[in-house]
């Protein structure tokens, strides 16, 4: 539900948008990021754990 909200400046992140796990968190804060144009930082690999 809370995804629905996000708008161009405000995305909303959080473990409770999975089963409320730290990788939940991370997943959710990486759509986040990525909704507001960011993304994985530069010469990092992303973990093929999380899907997003």
């Amino acid at each position: 539900l809370l995804p629905t909200l996000n708008y161009d400046r405000v995305a909303f992140a959080g473990a409770y948008h999975g089963w409320g796990f730290h990788e939940d968190g991370a997943a959710s804060g990486l759509r986040a990021a990525r909704h507001l144009g960011a993304g994985w930082p530069a010469g990092l690999v992303a973990p093929e754990a999380v899907t997003v």
